[in-house]
């Protein structure tokens, strides 16, 4: 099914639409990653991200999110896993190598690293209709910076663009964006999506006692893979999270 033309009359309404289903995100786009809308057929409440080349859909039922299969615009990669016979890789084809492949299997997210190049390029990929929806969570971002920058301006640069948040509040979400992207982080990662969400000041030393504060709580652990480089990686995935509590 194609992606549909958003609706670009209501301001106060986030401009993204779902890659496959007829339907546009619900919420104001003042909103982070994840987007949320209903289903024009069953009605049922959907969440959905398409950014960081993470296409993830889910239903709202037993009081929790279900992952459903809708598969991301050019088609899943389906690399297999070496160790697990069966087991392919349903990240969007044509990902980053230094992504790891990855599937959720019972709501565990396994992981690997690239073993089999891509023989060539499959067709489609590269239709400007593939990237259309990440221009318009693009779009939405800059609208709500654009106001902001405004609003700072207007206040004459007194007060700071905007209010960093205590530790326990800025961990929280830290790790909702980790998970949710479910890929690994760095100190210096960690600190672009500090400066992304607009807060400034926080030192180094800062973003990585957060990283080590997440850890040393049982959400992070390092990520051995690389010698050279102290990276993190979520424990459990969102859904398992919704699931305790």
């Amino acid at each position: 099914m194609p992606e549909i033309e958003p609706d670009l009359s209501n301001r106060n309404r986030c401009v993204s639409v779902h890659w496959s289903l007829p339907a546009q995100c619900e919420l104001p786009p003042s909103h982070w990653d994840d987007h949320e809308t209903t289903h024009p057929e069953t009605g049922a409440r959907l969440r959905y991200c398409r950014t960081g080349g993470t296409w993830r859909t889910e239903e709202w039922r037993d009081s929790f999110w279900h992952r459903i299969e809708i598969s991301p615009p050019g088609g899943y990669c389906g690399q297999p896993d070496p160790d697990r016979p069966g087991v392919t890789c349903t990240a969007q084809y044509g990902h980053r190598f230094s992504r790891s492949h990855s599937r959720d299997i019972d709501g565990e997210w396994h992981q690997w690293p690239t073993h089999v190049r891509e023989p060539e390029h499959r067709p489609g990929l590269q239709e400007q209709d593939l990237l259309r929806g990440l221009l318009y969570d693009q779009a939405a971002e800059l609208t709500e910076l654009r106001a902001a920058i405004a609003a700072y301006q207007k206040a004459g640069g007194a007060t700071r663009f905007r209010s960093t948040p205590e530790p326990g509040e800025r961990q929280s979400r830290l790790l909702t964006r980790i998970e949710n992207h479910n890929c690994p982080v760095t100190t210096s990662i960690a600190a672009k999506i500090y400066l992304s969400w607009g807060w400034k000041g926080l030192t180094e030393r800062t973003v990585r006692s957060d990283l080590a504060s997440l850890a040393r709580a049982g959400h992070l652990q390092l990520d051995e893979s690389d010698p050279g480089c102290r990276r993190y990686v979520p424990v459990r995935s969102p859904r398992r999270r919704g699931e305790n509590r």
